[in-house]
Formats: C-alpha cells, structure tokens, sequence
C-alpha cells in the first residue's frame, strides 16, 4: 500500500525534480515588497485630504524653491516640482496628483515668474514640456498604483485558496497523495517521488511525515505493473479505479487514479472496508438464498415428474410441460449465482444453459433433432430474462412435439440478436410449419403463456407459421439488452 501512495503524481511545481512547497508556505517565502498596496499607493483617501497632501507638498516644494534660489538663482524649477507631484500621485492617486499639479504651476510662474523672464522666448515650450511631462507622471503613477492593487488583490485570493486547500487537505478523511513522475534519459517511467500526502494516507499506510514524501523506489519489491498503469493513465488522461487489499488484510481501499499534468499525477485512497463486509455478507446472504431456492425447485420438479409418470396422457404432457418451465426459473437462479448479482444476467450464457437442458430433457440420443442456440453476451434484467426463458422453453417444447416427424432429421434454432438499438429474439425451426389443428396455434394454454410473457416485457410477437418451418419472432423494447 505504501508503494501506491508512493507511485502517483507530481503536482505544483510541473518538471522541478524537487518537491514543492505548500501552497501558502510558498507564499511567505517569496513575500511582496509592500504588506499591502495601500503602504504605498493611495494612503490618501478622501477629497479634504487629498487637498490637504497636494496644498502641503507644493508649500514644502515652494518653501525649498525659495531657500535654492537663495544660493542659485538658476535653479530650475522643474527639479523641485516635478517630483513633488510624482509623491502627491503615489500617495493621493491621481486626483492629489493633478490638483498638486495645478499648484505648482501657480506657485513657480506666480512667485518666481520674475526669474524665469530672461528666458522669455523659450518660455512657451518649456512650459508646453513640462506640463505634458507632469501629466505623464501622474498617469504613470495611477497606473502603477492598479497595478499594485491587482497584485495585493491576486495574492489575497491565492492566500485565501491555499487557505482552503491547507484546511481541506488536512481535514479531508479520504487518503490523498500528490506525486511527480521521475523519467530516465529516454522517457521512460521509472520511479515517483512523492510530493504531497495528507494526514489521512499517512494514517491508512501506518507511516510519519518523515516517510511520507519518499520515492516509489524506497519500498522493495517489482512494481512494473504499477509503472505501467501508471503511465497509461498519466500518456491518456483516463483515470483508472480499482480496489486494493491492505498488506495486513484488515483493510480494502479503493484507489483512483488521475493524470494532473503531462508529469503528474494524483492518487486518491478510500477505505471500503465497510463496503466489501456488507458485500460479502449480502454474497453469504445470496448464496444461502440461491441454495434454498435451487433445493425447493428440484422438489417441485421431482414432484411434477412423479404425478406425470401416473397421469393421464393429457395431464402427463402438461405436467412434463410444467416440469420444463420451473427448470427455466432454475436456471435463471443459477445464471444470478454466478454472476453475483440480483438485478441482471448474462443473457447470452442463460439461454445456452436453458437450451442444454432442454435438450437433455426433450431429445434423446437416437433423435436426429438437434437444438442450436446464437446468443450474444449481454446483460438483460431479471424480470425480462425470466418471461424470455419462459417464452423459449415453451416454444422449443412445442418445436420438438409439432415441428418434425418421428425419425424427421432436423433443427430447432434460438437466436438472440441486435437490430440497431432493439433486439429480437427468434425460435424457428425447419418443420411442418404451424398446422392449424395444434392445439397451441390455436391459442391453447402454451400459446397464451408466451403471449402472456411477450406482453410483460413489452415485446411485439410477431408468427411465421410456414410452409418450411415455423418461426415465432419476439422484438424487444428499445435499451432492453445492456
């Protein structure tokens, strides 16, 4: 069992050949430089304060203008300015940093028009520049402040999710292990490493934290197989499920598998114990059943055979009759105990069963009849296969009574076959064809059983009496086979 866990996928850092880290560990080791966009973008909310940050930062701007062109009186302007209205954009987004703008262009042409005037003819470009220079700043900044607030909100989501996934990776009483494929220099699959494994596995498999994040190839043993559906599943994307015993026997785990990436893959253990102990309670259950049942019927059959052997000859034929559909129902138990189930057959294999019984029952050795049965395998419902079985045991009977003459070489056909999505069930046979004399053409007790039963399944009888043979047809309803 370790060796599944072992044996998986490889999940968060695609191609690495390491493990990853959790998700949010992964997070507070490659911190952002700022623990929220708002310790540097867009601090200033609120249009008073705003007003407030762009009236004190052009103050501050002008009070040090004043103090350079105390020591130069050439300084320009635009040195003191122009980063001023880029601090009012971080702090105060754009609308601080237009409004600073603004500001500074009446505090240098205002207070210090005089020092610009010697250069008069170049006045109008440079103001031109500047200007558009500024707004470019204030822009710039704007954007680089949704930027930064895209960011923080991406990282809170992720924060969130990992959050989330940390909780129910820890939580979650399925075992689920995350595991990367290690290949040789030609592709080949050869071992996994583990990336990931949940409390949960590591409790099914009886191993630490220590051991959890292991290689396949740590647990000894010829894994081959394992490899192998491993990489079908990972090369094809289809998951694969199967059921697995624990090495000490005291647990079964159904172990899904599914392709995450082109190099990982996941794993996921569920304990079904409980599942299997029901399952081979209810098997006993059925088994016990299926005994009593096949006993009670050998006695009705024993019972029948008895009278039919002191009857009358009418009251014989219809007891003998009698005797071949319980072997009908006898047969269908046999084919559900088989098959381990209750809700349907093989209804290939029961009509071949049911076709040899009556042709142990019906036809001697010294007969030159024979019966020949063509049934695909596929799965029917019980309460259609009965009315079926029913349906062909009394048509045979009739078939090997009517069809041929004492010592008449000949054939009885059975054919289940599939026309598009119906089915149709076919008794034929090569005889007299259907006289109109026999007491079952003439809608006797047998041929009102099988319309009976035709009618229950919801099938359409569709006769053939002949000449050159008999052939009863019953079309299935639509879905009927599985």
């Amino acid at each position: 069992m370790e060796t599944f866990a072992r044996g998986a996928a490889r999940t968060h850092e695609q191609g690495s050949g390491r493990p990853s880290a959790r998700p949010s560990e992964a997070v507070r080791a490659r911190p952002y430089p700022f623990r929220r966009s708002s310790d540097l973008l867009l601090s200033v909310e609120g249009a008073g304060s705003q007003v407030l940050l762009a009236v004190g930062l052009t103050a501050a701007a002008a009070l040090i203008r004043v103090l350079l062109g105390m020591v130069d009186r050439e300084v320009v302007p635009a040195a003191i300015y122009f980063p001023t209205i880029v601090i009012a954009s971080l702090l105060g987004g754009w609308r601080a940093g237009s409004l600073t703008l603004l500001l500074c262009f009446a505090a240098n042409f205002g207070l210090f028009g005089s020092a610009l005037a010697s250069h008069a003819a170049r006045r109008p470009v440079n103001i031109l520049l500047y200007f558009l220079l500024c707004v470019s700043a204030v822009a710039l900044c704007q954007w680089l402040g949704n930027l930064v607030q895209n960011l923080q909100q991406s990282r809170e989501r992720l924060a969130h999710r990992n959050l989330n996934y940390d909780a129910l990776f820890g939580a979650v009483g399925e075992g689920f292990a995350v595991c990367q494929a290690i290949r040789d220099s030609a592709g080949r699959l050869v071992d996994y490493q583990v990336l990931e494994m949940n409390p949960a596995l590591r409790q099914m498999l009886g191993i630490g934290p220590e051991q959890a994040l292991g290689k396949m190839s740590d647990a000894p043993g010829d894994w081959s197989e394992w490899l192998a559906l491993c990489d079908r599943v990972m090369a094809t994307g289809k998951p694969a499920t199967f059921e697995s015993e624990s090495p000490q026997g005291d647990r079964w785990y159904e172990i899904r598998l599914s392709r995450l990436t082109a190099e990982t893959m996941a794993q996921v253990f569920i304990d079904v114990t409980d599942r299997k102990t029901e399952q081979q309670r209810q098997a006993g259950l059925f088994d016990e059943l299926n005994h009593r049942v096949k006993n009670n019927l050998a006695i009705v059959s024993s019972v029948l055979s008895m009278q039919a052997r002191t009857a009358e000859p009418a009251a014989a034929e219809a007891l003998r009759k009698a005797v071949g559909r319980v072997h009908s129902i006898a047969d269908l138990h046999a084919s559900l105990y088989r098959s381990h189930r209750t809700d349907a057959v093989d209804v290939g294999l029961y009509l071949k069963e049911l076709g040899g019984n009556l042709s142990r029952s019906l036809l001697r050795d010294e007969d030159s009849v024979r019966l020949r049965v063509e049934a695909p395998s596929a799965t029917v419902a019980v309460e259609t296969a009965l009315p079926l079985g029913l349906v062909v045991s009394e048509l045979v009977t009739n078939a090997v009574k009517y069809a041929y003459s004492p010592g008449q070489a000949g054939e009885i056909l059975v054919a289940l076959e599939r026309r598009g999505a119906t089915a149709v069930l076919t008794i034929a046979d090569w005889g007299q064809g259907l006289p109109t004399s026999s007491p079952d053409h003439a809608e006797g007790l047998g041929m009102r059983l099988v319309r009976a039963m035709v009618a229950q399944v919801n099938g359409e009888l569709t006769i053939h009496p002949g000449p050159g043979g008999a052939r009863f047809e019953i079309s299935l309803p639509e879905g009927a086979l599985g």
